[in-house]
């Protein structure tokens, strides 16, 4: 039996050439997204009211979802909790006022134009699942950053060989 000893130069992602850079960043591009990175958009969502059922940001582009209880009750509560400044925001405003000529009406003529109402909290819908589907893009997009990789490798402390290689 033969016992060596072999030793290496590691090297920390800064250390490295520019090309073993790019191969290190091109091995990790999808590490941050190993897992269920979307969790706290779907928790979000949900907080306020909505079930995201589905998304695809790939060829598809497209989510699902539905309210959890209603759509006014979801506006409502994305006006309690996001800010001023969140397109949800906007758009969970702009439903309302949309809604309160509809439900005065109803107090008036004892008829609520339901199909009207049915309309507009579909277009809610659709707008509000829209914004989700921005959020989680922008997610991934960051995610999948140079940016994000390198603070990722640099978070767990890697160390790499001279050609990229993680040691």
């Amino acid at each position: 039996m033969r016992k060596e000893t072999v030793e290496y130069e590691v090297y920390k992602f800064e250390e490295l050439s520019d090309e073993a850079k790019e191969k290190v960043l091109d091995h990790f591009r999808y590490f941050n997204v190993e897992h269920d990175w979307w969790e706290y958009t779907y928790d979000d969502a949900k907080n306020v009211g909505i079930e995201i059922t589905g998304f695809d940001l790939d060829r598809g582009r497209n989510i699902t979802g539905k309210f959890i209880y209603s759509a006014k009750d979801t506006a409502e509560s994305i006006i309690k909790e996001h800010g001023k400044d969140c397109n949800t925001y906007k758009l969970a405003k702009k439903y309302l006022d949309d809604i309160i000529p509809i439900e005065m009406m109803e107090k008036f003529t004892e008829e609520l134009d339901e199909d009207k109402l049915e309309e507009i909290s579909e277009e809610f819908l659709k707008d509000i699942l829209h914004e989700y589907f921005k959020i989680l893009k922008n997610e991934f997009e960051y995610l999948t950053s140079d940016e994000c990789i390198k603070e990722s490798i640099e978070c767990n402390d890697y160390e790499f060989l001279k050609n990229g290689k993680i040691y």
